[in-house]
């Protein structure tokens, strides 16, 4: 019985060990890097694009190849933890979004695209894109259209 038990204990502290150690806190961006290549056991290396702080959270685009993503970290004291990590939609040659919350993301990697369009609500607003990639937030998810735009206005195949 007391062997049972023994066995019982190591084992939830075993457990216990192993979740704490699933969501370390991290500082530098070789760490969150690490965490999130550990995360979705690449082999290859993956880039961060962009890190955009957001209330308690950090937000970091990271590519891999020709994918991207967005891993959602909670941030505290200057300390990061992995909440998630997901990738992002693709919209066409180096053009991808993906809703965040209550808003919308953008990664433009494109060197044909020159603009991004979002209609909304009858209104339309153009969104230079400047250095590649090019992040945007849009923070007003709801009901809208977007358009990627080359340097004529003409829409880029999606």
């Amino acid at each position: 019985m007391l062997k049972k038990i023994s066995v019982l204990i190591f084992s939830i502290i075993l457990m216990l060990f192993m979740a704490s150690c699933g969501s370390r806190y991290v500082q530098t961006d070789d760490e969150i890097r690490q965490v999130i290549q550990e995360e979705l056991s690449w082999d290859a290396e993956l880039q961060i694009v962009d890190s955009i702080h957001r209330k308690d959270t950090l937000l970091v685009i990271y590519s891999y190849g020709s994918e991207y993503g967005i891993a959602e970290f909670e941030e505290k004291d200057s300390r990061y933890r992995l909440r998630f990590t997901s990738m992002m939609y693709d919209r066409g040659t180096d053009l991808r979004s993906a809703p965040l919350s209550l808003d919308y993301l953008f990664v433009i990697n494109n060197e044909n695209c020159t603009s991004l369009q979002i209609i909304e609500n009858g209104a339309e607003h153009l969104i230079e894109v400047t250095d590649l990639p090019f992040v945007y937030v849009h923070e007003h998810y709801g009901d809208f259209e977007y358009n990627f735009l080359d340097r004529n206005g003409n829409l880029l195949d999606s």
